[in-house]
């Protein structure tokens, strides 16, 4: 579906940061040890990059949005959970 199509990047951690620049992987989710916090790997890297992810700028609804998305993606279709088991646990 095209919802498990945009998924996909996030779940694989391929997709790209805001700044095209950065390349794939770089907007990857990656936990942050100094907060304990979820944000992308540019926004470890750079606090102001991924429009402030690493300083956790709403952060509420941003992740509320791709939970939901994955949860109506493995509603239709659970070979996805299956597949990406650890990506959706840890989100």
């Amino acid at each position: 579906s095209a919802l498990t199509v945009q998924l996909e990047p996030w779940l694989s951690a391929t997709n790209a940061a805001v700044d095209p620049g950065l390349g794939a992987g770089s907007g990857a989710l990656a936990y942050d040890v100094t907060y304990g916090g979820l944000v992308t790997k540019s926004g470890i890297m750079n606090k102001a990059a991924d429009y402030g992810n690493g300083q956790y700028n709403d952060h509420h609804f941003q992740y509320g949005y791709l939970i939901y998305a994955i949860a109506v993606a493995c509603k239709n279709n659970a070979g996805i959970c299956e597949q990406h088991r650890g990506a959706v646990s840890d989100i």
